[in-house]
């Protein structure tokens, strides 16, 4: 039935034909019932991405809430979307992680959890580890030693010395597998892991490192680190100076994440990455020097703040945390 009253045309559907057809749709389009048509747009969410140093906690645990939750939506809005977990191998944290598993005894890992009265019953391998991360992190502070040998593998790894690549990877994939079993417990399943060791390992981080140096915002530190001077992209102050190699020569996160941006405009037409606010300026930096290797896209990023404590900002070296499988425990 169609009919005016002042000044407004009604519509009244037949409701009984308005539930049937509703229905029909639904059981014949099934958990894609009220999506868009395809876009023919491919889409890259890279969110969690935690470094495999220890289980995850609620702050990080926005990350892929926010990241999941994000892809799905994009998946019912007609876009071809896929989920990547950037996987922090090479860091300095997860090598201090491979050092602690590889030369620590168990007994002096259990001592170390009995004087700081850090004890954790969980039978989860991420829980577990996380005890040798601590106490590895802590010898190397006091003691200059366990500092040069931990500093030994990471100069080793970033050279491409395959034992040591090797050794970290294994010790990684271990934490991510603690670390997997707790996003499937939300419901969070990624499609892929990029490991930030592949770009060491295919040349590709060298390959934007010299590719940098040839720009006109190229510049050389005193002590021979590389960096790019960003003060006509916009960025004040301190950090204009964006540095994309140590004094050595050794690449940096940022430019292994560089070469890993390059590689995903590749396989994407679209990039998001779900970050922490402390990543704006590393994010802007990360921009300007993809706009600067001629990359024409723009990479999209979603922020979010913070979770603190009483006690401050969360942290898994010192145990300041709230561990995302005893709150999921709890919440059940």
């Amino acid at each position: 039935d169609v009919s005016a009253l002042n000044g407004y045309l009604n519509f009244k559907m037949d409701g009984v034909k308005l539930t049937e057809g509703t229905l029909k749709d639904v059981l014949e389009m099934k958990d894609r019932y009220g999506s868009l048509p395809n876009k023919g747009v491919k889409v890259i969410v890279e969110h969690t991405s935690t470094n495999p140093t220890g289980p995850i906690h609620v702050g990080r645990a926005r990350n892929p809430i926010i990241g999941d939750t994000l892809a799905r939506i994009l998946d019912m809005c007609g876009y071809d979307v896929s989920t990547e977990y950037y996987v922090n191998d090479v860091g300095k944290q997860v090598v201090i992680l491979t050092w602690g598993v590889n030369n620590l005894t168990k007994e002096q890992v259990e001592k170390e959890i009995e004087d700081r009265g850090m004890q954790d019953d969980r039978d989860k391998i991420d829980h577990k580890l996380v005890a040798y991360y601590r106490l590895a992190n802590k010898m190397m502070e006091e003691d200059p030693a366990v500092q040069e040998e931990i500093g030994s593998m990471l100069r080793k790894f970033e050279a491409g010395d395959e034992e040591v690549i090797s050794t970290v990877r294994k010790t990684a994939e271990i934490m991510l597998n603690g670390l997997k079993e707790t996003l499937a417990n939300i419901d969070v399943v990624l499609d892929t892991y990029t490991w930030e060791s592949k770009f060491i390992a295919d040349g590709s981080a060298r390959k934007y490192v010299e590719e940098l140096k040839q720009s006109k915002y190229a510049g050389v530190e005193d002590d021979g680190a590389c960096y790019l001077e960003l003060k006509d992209f916009g960025i004040q102050g301190k950090n204009t100076r964006f540095t994309f190699t140590r004094a050595d020569g050794t690449t940096l996160y940022t430019t292994r994440d560089i070469a890993y941006h390059q590689d995903k405009f590749k396989r994407a037409d679209k990039l998001i990455d779900v970050l922490g606010e402390d990543q704006k300026l590393g994010n802007k930096q990360l921009c300007c020097a993809l706009e600067i290797l001629g990359q024409t896209r723009k990479l999209d990023a979603m922020f979010y703040s913070f979770v603190s404590l009483p006690e401050g900002k969360m942290s898994t070296r010192k145990g300041v945390v709230v561990y995302l499988d005893d709150l999921i425990d709890e919440a059940v």
